[in-house]
């Protein structure tokens, strides 16, 4: 990519340097090349983007979250887009949480009534939680599972999938 940069400006000087006599030839020549720099990405790329099966599914995880009115507090996930759907600031720290890890100890630090979002691919890799784990956990409640409709491999060799669960005793 840098040296396309470079040849582009070596064409684009070589041009610019033959016009600069006329102000109205330069002005409207910087303006034509900044017109097809704009244009370009909207004629290749379909806009808006689509969203792929992962986010598709986290789509339908949050859409099932708001739509079953259930009760719950904190909300602690691993896929950074999960707190975008759910509209949610990650920064309110009162609200949400990413990256837990799962050990008898951080058991007591999550409120009761919190959601736990477990995806197969950042969970297990970045969270180092396993599924088990709270499939496992008499403290934690499987709420509901997400599957993509063709199902694919992530980074860690897991099928992908979300599931949500509810922190239910302490």
């Amino acid at each position: 990519m840098p040296l396309v940069a470079i040849v582009s400006l070596r064409g684009f000087n070589l041009i610019y340097f033959r016009v600069e006599w006329n102000r109205y030839l330069k002005y409207g020549f910087i303006a034509l090349v900044v017109f097809f720099i704009v244009r370009t990405p909207f004629v290749i790329y379909k806009m808006p983007v689509k969203r792929d099966s992962r986010e598709k599914v986290l789509y339908n995880s949050v859409n099932w979250l708001k739509e079953s009115n259930l009760k719950y507090g904190k909300v602690y996930y691993y896929d950074t887009y999960f707190c975008h759907l759910l509209g949610v600031d990650p920064f309110n720290y009162e609200k949400c949480q990413e990256r837990i890890s799962l050990t008898e100890s951080s058991n007591n630090t999550i409120p009761t009534g919190s959601i736990v979002q477990w995806d197969a691919h950042f969970s297990p890799t970045t969270g180092k939680l396993a599924l088990d784990s709270l499939l496992k956990n008499e403290r934690f409640v499987l709420l509901e599972s997400f599957k993509p409709e063709v199902s694919f491999n992530t980074y860690a060799g897991y099928n992908y999938e979300v599931h949500l669960f509810q922190k239910v005793k302490d």
